[in-house]
């Protein structure tokens, strides 16, 4: 069975192109990409698969198969609705289901992702363990993830979130922006969380963005800090640059302490990304080419 695995992304390449070739015929390109990643993960995926306002994907690793649809419709003068739905199943171990909506209509955006899964996510993709934003790492379960954001003018907004099925906590904030600065204040409250959170993010230019937030509680783990620097087209045009690194002792289902760094550069018909990731329980490297079949 592993030796049947760890071929899978191989065998199915040629099946990958094929299908990249046929689907190339509309009007849009289509996106094969080939991955290999330690822990060892071995992957190839077709994207951009268009019919219509639906987009799909899929592909093949040695751990598991997936697939996505995503559906847009855009409500002209007011906003648009969106929606994505994935599904991994893991050899012989089970699977992963998610759908995420989303929303903006005016000065409101909403939207909701309700997942449920029977196998862990690092057994799909193990790098996504130290992913920036956090990743529910439990073995089987659920959650339900809201957000809301209300732009009061052009330059205050008000965001609230929350999440219930893994840790359940809530957060809120206003940011206000003065010129190349955004501040952020507010709070975080839920199981093993209770705090005062406070950020900034300064656009040096239209290529430098760097960012920092914090959290203070009165526990001895209800803290947290955050930061991260991305650069544009340093290393030619259309290229970018990201590093973060994120400490947060109050998470119990996801890992607390991530970073990673992040680089991607165009080639003539595509882009190669690297990207490392590490922290609490290890490190994890991944190269991607991604090439563009059909005419844009």
């Amino acid at each position: 069975m592993r030796d049947v695995c760890y071929a899978a992304p191989v065998k199915t390449l040629h099946l990958m192109t094929t299908l990249a070739l046929l689907g190339s015929g509309g009007a849009g390109a289509v996106g094969l990409e080939l991955s290999a990643a330690s822990p060892l993960t071995l992957r190839a995926a077709v994207t951009d698969l268009r019919l219509g306002n639906v987009t799909a994907g899929f592909g093949v690793s040695n751990r598991a198969a997936d697939a996505h649809v995503t559906f847009g419709v855009d409500l002209p003068a007011v906003g648009g609705v969106s929606s994505r739905t994935d599904a991994a199943f893991a050899f012989g171990q089970g699977y992963r289901l998610g759908t995420a909506v989303n929303a903006a209509l005016g000065p409101v955006a909403l939207g909701v992702t309700l997942s449920g899964w029977t196998v862990g996510a690092a057994r799909v993709e193990p790098l996504v363990a130290w992913a920036e934003a956090p990743v529910d790492l439990r073995a089987r379960g659920w959650a339900l993830d809201a957000n809301a954001r209300y732009r009061v003018n052009r330059d205050v907004i008000l965001n609230v979130s929350g999440s219930v099925g893994g840790q359940p906590n809530v957060a809120a904030f206003g940011e206000w922006r003065r010129g190349d600065l955004s501040y952020r204040l507010g709070g975080r409250a839920g199981a093993g969380v209770l705090g005062v959170t406070g950020g900034v993010t300064w656009r040096a230019s239209d290529t430098v963005t760097l960012a920092a937030d914090a959290l203070i509680g009165p526990g001895t783990d209800e803290r947290g800090l955050s930061g991260s620097l991305s650069v544009a087209d340093v290393l030619g045009e259309g290229s970018s640059v990201r590093l973060y690194g994120v400490y947060e002792p109050w998470r119990y289902v996801s890992l607390p302490a991530r970073y990673g760094a992040e680089v991607t550069v165009p080639t003539p018909n595509g882009e190669v990304s690297v990207d490392a990731r590490g922290g609490s329980g290890g490190l994890g490297v991944r190269g991607t080419v991604r090439f563009n079949v059909g005419r844009e």
